[in-house]
């Protein structure tokens, strides 16, 4: 009984050491593809002033996003986000779907997306410029971003 514990134990000691190193960060060694979001590890979290007392803390539950990257083409790189407005979720239901219908009128644009149009690399830092769509406007904004 102890021996194949003890083996998995080792085995597992053995195996975690590269599947725990830090990942590569040179994008010229990324292999091309479209990269999806992994959702369990990920969250969409905001957080909106109320009456100049508090803060309601507002978690999206339903959103997804994809990057497209060649490593040959590195200025054609898009990013894509969607997310579904009617998963707002501020902890208590009646006013989570209040919020959504009151604030993001998630009826009528039950979507928001940010689609990039530039994406600028400064070490492992950079700049990510692209039209958000957000309560059926759609304006263009620049994000800070860390990659």
């Amino acid at each position: 009984m102890i021996r194949p514990f003890a083996a998995a134990v080792v085995a597992a000691c053995l195996l975690t050491g590269p599947a725990l190193a830090a990942p590569a960060t040179d994008p010229a060694k990324m292999p091309a593809g479209t990269y999806s979001l992994e959702k369990t590890h990920a969250s969409l979290l905001a957080r909106v002033r109320h009456m100049g007392l508090t803060s309601y803390t507002m978690r999206f539950n339903r959103f997804d996003a994809a990057y497209d990257w060649d490593p040959q083409k590195p200025e054609a790189a898009k990013l894509s986000v969607t997310i579904d407005m009617t998963s707002l979720d501020v902890g208590d239901p009646k006013i989570s779907k209040d919020f959504a219908e009151d604030f993001l009128d998630a009826r009528k644009n039950p979507k928001a997306t940010f689609v990039s149009t530039a994406i600028v690399r400064d070490g492992d830092r950079g700049k990510v410029t692209g039209d958000l769509t957000f309560h059926g406007v759609t304006r263009p904004v620049t994000l800070d971003v860390v990659l």
